[in-house]
């Protein structure tokens, strides 16, 4: 359980400090939340898609929780951005102590307005 947590902690490490190369992700992650639309496959395009999307706002990560059911944790955390607060849901699936799948929950709209996207 604790080596879980640890991935997910270290993804979220990397956040914080806009560099995702060390995060334990697997070579074949699928991620998806409210911006994406669509899963996104592969370690490579994951970073690139959150180095354009989520990284240029995020400042920090503050866990609330970890809920850890076999591979699977839930996490809700608070992301601290150029913008405000926002609190995302993130269900993450690690085996083998690599992230195979990441799926955010989270109100899009900050982010697209900060994009120049939004309303």
């Amino acid at each position: 359980m604790q080596s879980k947590i640890a991935a997910v902690e270290a993804y979220l490490d990397g956040l914080d400090k806009k560099d995702l190369s060390p995060a334990p992700l697997a070579d074949r992650v699928k991620y998806q939340n409210p911006l994406s639309g669509v899963p996104i496959e592969g370690k490579h395009n994951v970073i690139r898609f959150l180095e354009q999307t989520f990284l240029p706002a995020h400042q920090k990560a503050r866990v609330v929780r970890h809920i850890v059911q076999e591979d699977h944790i839930a996490t809700l955390w608070e992301a601290e951005t150029s913008f405000g607060v926002v609190t995302i849901f993130q269900l993450f699936c690690v085996e083998d102590e690599l992230i195979t799948e990441l799926r955010s929950f989270y109100d899009p709209r900050e982010y697209l307005e900060s994009m120049g996207k939004g309303r």
